[in-house]
């Protein structure tokens, strides 16, 4: 029998990984990658600066982050969980064997 995730728990964390990226003067935004076992595998913060890149939101830049990690051979056939405090992108959210959740509460 799989585990029960703690989504809220999950939530809670992005908005830690949030308030990390207020710190490092980045828009208010976090992303963390979750396991089918519940496992926090990566945690991404919104990345617009230093460089001032507008495309570089934090689940965009986890779903890179992910990729460039675990590759296409990844061991648990990429059966894992993107979790965001804001709506993600629509293309983040169509990947095969792969769930988002969002929570729209401002940190």
């Amino acid at each position: 029998m799989p585990p029960v995730l703690d989504h809220d728990s999950y939530l809670r964390k992005t908005f830690d990984v949030a308030r990390r990226a207020l710190s490092h003067g980045n828009h208010p935004f976090g992303a963390i990658l979750v396991d089918p076992d519940g496992k926090i595998l990566l945690e991404c913060e919104n990345g617009f600066m230093p460089d001032r890149d507008m495309t570089a939101h934090a689940e965009r830049l986890l779903a890179t982050m992910a990729c460039r990690t675990y590759g296409p051979s990844n061991s648990n056939g990429w059966n894992l969980m993107l979790t965001t405090r804001i709506e993600t992108s629509p293309a983040l959210t169509r990947c095969r064997n792969c769930s988002a959740q969002y929570g729209g509460i401002v940190p």
